[in-house]
């Protein structure tokens, strides 16, 4: 193997000269590529995201905040708009110039190489921002349950030496709720009148519980949720 001349090694005028050239013949060419790998963090973070709206379709059944639906789906938009600029900066730009005139052609040259710098600036803050989306809806996704309307409601119907006492409710969907009603006047020790009901995909649940008279009635309602007891209870005027 020859060993490199001395202009090979020396680092002077020619080198920087050579150095600038591969810089500029590389200017347009190396946007491209960085508005090309712009496009591939797109679709990176566009499967995240295909898996935390996945999660959010299935919890779709069940009622959850506003903002927290504004976070599951804002991402689609910003991708989107991320993709679409990044798709911009590699478009074609014919620039109009006189082939034999080197300064309009460096003038042309110049054109598309600062209408490739905006663009791919622009696509940069866009991808930014989707970004931010992205991990704005995995945070919701993770840290968010659905919002249950722990809505109770109860009235008290007359039937002959008994009562009849319609339970209405909205709790966590498809789960066992137990339905507690306790008369007034009975002691703490005395064991409530309960029934085991079922709650639809939407969290409804609907129970006609028979009652002795009494005055008024603590209605309470109990189901686990995500390994946590959960309840609500309502006082109930009676006969």
């Amino acid at each position: 193997m020859a060993a490199p001349t001395l202009e090979e090694v020396m680092i002077n005028d020619l080198y920087w000269f050579a150095r600038a050239r591969a810089l500029v013949d590389n200017a347009i060419l190396s946007r491209e590529e960085a508005a090309a790998k712009l496009l591939s963090a797109v679709g990176w973070f566009w499967t995240v995201y295909s898996t935390v709206a996945i999660v959010g379709t299935a919890i779709a059944d069940t009622s959850f905040s506003w903002w927290v639906a504004v976070a599951l789906a804002l991402p689609a938009v910003s991708l989107l708009f991320a993709y679409l600029l990044g798709l911009r900066v590699l478009m074609p730009h014919d620039g109009c110039f006189d082939r034999q005139s080197p300064t309009e052609i460096e003038e042309a040259c110049n054109a598309i190489l600062g209408l490739k710098k905006r663009r791919l600036k622009v696509a940069v803050g866009a991808t930014i921002v989707a970004a931010a989306t992205v991990v704005g809806a995995v945070l919701a996704a993770a840290v968010t349950s659905p919002a249950t309307d722990q809505t109770l409601s109860a009235r008290f119907r007359p039937a002959g030496d008994e009562g009849r006492l319609v339970v209405a409710a909205r709790v966590q969907a498809e789960t066992d709720v137990v339905v507690s009603v306790r008369p007034e006047g009975t002691t703490p020790e005395a064991r409530p009148v309960e029934v085991i009901e079922r709650s639809s995909k939407r969290g409804d649940v609907r129970s006609d519980v028979a009652v002795p008279l009494a005055g008024s009635y603590e209605v309470e309602l109990e189901w686990v949720d995500d390994d946590l007891t959960r309840s609500v209870s309502k006082n109930v005027p009676g006969a």
